[in-house]
């Protein structure tokens, strides 16, 4: 099988492209920098999907894992470029000329709820108001879409980890005692979702039990700065 990732370099893109590697997957790796990867089986492509014909992209691909994101700083998360919605629907576009109909994107648990985690985790999330918006949007475009078959993954505050042996997925929001979401078992799922066609137009949300090093007001303050 060959899948075409969007996003590729970012913190969970990077990860759906070394796992795909792994599990033998041919990648076409998409990015806006161009970032080469290591793996044999990755060809990388660079390419801006808010601008460019992304036709090429998907030239040969069954599936498509889009892994888009924005950054962290102020300025970014008050005014986030349109990734969530215009890109997620030029890819869409792209997919319907190119006769895929297999999409997997992220989102967040928080497009749902804003009742999860320690008071310090939350007390951070009216920041990234925005960002859900745009999450929001994406899935209600998704569901208007009927040449796709679609997967919405939704993690909770993601921290960039291996897949944990005690990962808890859940349909649309992470268990209510979890706030931590692992890199590597949003990667994961999404590539389940693809090799074994699971979760079609479902959002499956994914989290896992951490220690308090990673669940403290230090590791937040640490990941906003």
């Amino acid at each position: 099988m060959q899948i075409t990732v969007f996003g590729a370099t970012g913190r969970v893109g990077s990860r759906v492209v070394d796992q795909a590697a792994q599990r033998g997957f041919d990648v076409k790796a998409i990015s806006h920098n161009g970032t080469s990867h290591a793996h044999s089986k990755v060809t990388t492509v660079q390419a801006d999907v808010l601008k460019d014909d992304l036709t090429d992209a998907l030239e040969g691909s069954s599936a498509v894992v889009s892994c888009l994101g924005v950054g962290n700083d102020p300025a970014t998360l008050f005014d986030p470029p349109p990734l969530y919605t215009k890109g997620t629907l030029r890819i869409a576009g792209a997919m319907k000329v190119a006769s895929i109909d297999r999409l997997i994107v992220v989102s967040a648990t928080f497009v749902e709820t804003l009742d999860r985690g320690p008071a310090h985790f939350q007390a951070t999330l009216p920041a990234l108001s925005m960002v859900f918006k745009q999450m929001e949007d994406m899935e209600a475009q998704l569901t208007r879409l009927d040449n796709l078959r679609w997967t919405a993954v939704r993690p909770g505050w993601i921290m960039d980890a291996d897949p944990s042996p005690d990962a808890v997925i859940t349909d649309r929001v992470i268990r209510e005692d979890l706030i931590r979401s692992r890199t590597g078992d949003i990667a994961k799922l999404m590539l389940d979702a693809v090799e074994n066609d699971q979760w079609i137009n479902e959002k499956p949300a994914v989290a896992s039990p951490e220690d308090d090093e990673h669940t403290s007001v230090k590791a937040v303050v640490q990941e906003i700065v």
